[in-house]
């Protein structure tokens, strides 16, 4: 039988990460958006008629048909893409306050000494 609750607060490492998921989520929303919108003035340059919402049947059909990587990892196929995604994310960090930027540098220190043997 448990006696007590298993929650505790959320700590600042926490809200940290909460407020930087929620950025990127922003951030990728709107990217996607504008990519949308792109795509859409340039069908419509190149002659098609029809509304958004038919647009963007087929435009999504095409361009998210192949899933994706399972483990969503970043893995750039040109110079640009990769500016881009190191572009956005200092953007994003420039944005964050001294506190969650420390935050998330010990968190990444973490992350990539994870696993390593002490040397």
């Amino acid at each position: 039988m448990i006696e007590k609750e298993i929650y505790s607060p959320p700590t600042k490492e926490d809200e940290a990460i909460m407020t930087m998921a929620k950025n990127q989520i922003e951030i990728d929303e709107y990217l996607l958006a504008k990519e949308f919108e792109e795509a859409f003035e340039e069908a419509k340059e190149k002659g098609f008629k029809g509304t958004a919402r038919e647009f963007s049947e087929e435009y999504y059909r095409e361009n998210f048909s192949g899933g994706g990587r399972a483990d969503k990892s970043f893995r750039p196929s040109t110079a640009k893409e990769l500016f881009d995604q190191v572009n956005k994310t200092l953007i994003l960090r420039s944005k964050l306050n001294p506190d969650e930027i420390k935050t998330i540098d010990l968190l990444l220190e973490k992350s990539f000494s994870a696993g390593k043997k002490d040397e």
